[in-house]
């Protein structure tokens, strides 16, 4: 009867890898591939990536109006995770849920964390705007100012632009015990004024500012700055 010799490297590389699959079994075992912190919350993990945009407006080697398109990505991502992420998360909070995924998170939970989180993203972004954006807007000759701050001449024109393009689009709707509260919907800006009618009486209403007019108007800058163009919010 014949025998078959095998070649030393060949039984050295064979018992490697025996060893190597053996180790990884051992290390399998000892990891539990189920535990909570192996895992990464997915709505945490969206967040993050807000934080990965907002650090691109805070780079000063991008150029600054790419930094502000950065910075105003961080708030309509922001507007769309709460629409359809935290929206999901409070239905099941209101419906009992206690169900936890992988990270071992349940729906509260998650609210929790995402809180702190989104406070803390929406401080940074105000700082960024605050302290780097807006100083070096001016530089560049872009100013955003309030009504309070301008001129009287820029008071003027900007009045000229309410009466004109934005009164004539408003619509009251008062609401009391014998009307329901207005709907509001997603992505729009109300306000709460107090209206009075021809007969004198005052009713609470909601008005919505239209989706159409623009956020930024341009106004004349004024003399003292000597800039050719002037911003106001």
């Amino acid at each position: 009867m014949g025998t078959t010799a095998t070649h030393p490297s060949r039984r050295t590389q064979t018992n490697s890898a025996a060893n190597k699959a053996s180790g990884n079994g051992q290390l399998a075992r000892q990891i539990d591939l189920k535990h909570p912190s192996l895992y990464i919350n997915r709505e945490l993990s969206l967040l993050a990536f807000q934080r990965r945009v907002l650090e691109e407006a805070q780079d000063e080697t991008n150029p600054l109006l790419e930094r502000v398109k950065f910075l105003s990505i961080v708030g309509s991502n922001l507007d769309e995770f709460f629409m359809v992420r935290v929206a999901g998360l409070k239905r099941q909070v209101e419906a009992g849920s206690l169900e936890v995924g992988p990270d071992g998170m349940s729906p509260a939970d998650q609210l929790e964390a995402i809180r702190a989180e989104v406070n803390a993203l929406m401080t940074n972004a105000a700082r960024c705007f605050r302290r780097q954006l807006a100083p070096a807007l001016e530089q560049a000759g872009i100013y955003v100012r309030s009504f309070t701050s301008l001129t009287e001449a820029q008071k003027t024109r900007a009045r000229k632009y309410f009466e004109n393009s934005v009164f004539p689009v408003l619509t009251p709707l008062a609401f009391d015990p014998g009307r329901p509260f207005p709907h509001i919907s997603n992505l729009s800006v109300n306000l709460a004024v107090i209206i009075r009618d021809s007969a004198g009486e005052q009713h609470f209403a909601r008005v919505k500012v239209p989706e159409g007019l623009p956020q930024l108007i341009r106004v004349d800058a004024s003399r003292r700055t000597r800039r050719s163009s002037g911003w106001r919010i």
